[in-house]
């Protein structure tokens, strides 16, 4: 019995790691750049994803949903 197990376990790791190479990679989510015009002593300043500090900014619960659906997978 042990020496069927042994001479079996290579070719199940040989299936494990096929599955895990064939699998496609994951592309994180995009959040949406959304230009914000700053003044910070006397120097402008673009910062396109300021509005991520916004908790209740409908994108932003979207882009949040999407990436937990990434990492939850």
């Amino acid at each position: 019995m042990d020496r069927r197990l042994q001479q079996c376990a290579p070719y199940s790791m040989l299936a494990s790691l096929k599955r895990i190479v064939n699998r496609t990679p994951a592309s994180p989510p995009t959040p949406v750049k959304i230009p914000d015009i700053q003044l910070h002593h006397g120097k402008k300043r673009i910062d396109n994803f300021s509005w991520m500090e916004q908790l209740d900014h409908p994108d932003l619960v979207g882009y949040i949903q999407a990436e937990n659906e990434q990492v939850l997978m």
